[in-house]
């Protein structure tokens, strides 16, 4: 989302006084450009509750997630964790605590940052080799996932037979979804893989 648009959502919420939840799993992963300010950053008169995790930062083993919450919020929060999850492990939190203390966390998001960065550039590369103009990458460089749009309907049909996964992105639209978006994740195959599930899904 750009700078505008969240500064435009911020202003929509501030004249409903409504609440935005800013899931933002991911955004220690951007390959160009300066990283955007998030929606609770900016948001100085509004409420956002800043969702994130480590789970997708570190490895998916890791079950810890945060909420940076408007302070009129947090006693409802603390009173929802009490009723839903008594259990949080303590250790491994504790041992975050240190990684995140002692500056592993940084060195480790550089790392993979590189690395993610070299398994986009080879999904759009393979995407624009097979698929040419009737490809589109939407949206900046960030995430785990890229959301491409992709004239040709026989994709998913294509896909199917030769046992690759490709996800439409019409679940994701509340209203009206066009059939030619689909979602792209790349961080957790190696490059190789990369450009040979795009060639089994291209046009022969």
């Amino acid at each position: 989302m750009s700078l505008q648009r969240r500064l435009d959502l911020i202003a929509w919420a501030r004249e409903h006084k409504a609440v935005i939840i800013e899931d933002d799993y991911d955004s220690e992963y951007r390959y160009s450009g300066a990283p955007l300010p998030s929606l609770q950053g900016l948001a100085h008169a509004t409420s956002v509750v800043y969702c994130g995790s480590f789970s997708k930062v570190m490895f998916p083993g890791l079950r810890v997630g945060y909420l940076v919450a408007p302070t009129a919020l947090v006693a409802r929060f603390r009173r929802a964790k009490w009723l839903v999850d008594r259990n949080t492990p303590m250790l491994e939190q504790c041992a975050l605590a240190d990684f995140l203390r002692e500056g592993h966390l940084e060195r480790h998001v550089r790392r993979a940052r590189r690395l993610y960065a070299g398994r986009r550039a080879a999904l759009v590369e393979s995407l624009t080799r097979h698929f040419g103009n009737r490809m589109t990458v939407v949206g900046d460089a960030a995430g785990m996932h890229a959301l491409v749009r992709i004239d040709d309907k026989h994709l998913l049909e294509r896909a199917a037979r030769n046992k690759v996964q490709v996800r439409g992105a019409a679940e994701y639209y509340l209203g009206d979804a066009p059939t030619d978006e689909f979602i792209f994740g790349f961080a957790g195959l190696n490059e190789r893989t990369i450009r040979e599930g795009i060639k089994r899904i291209a046009p022969q």
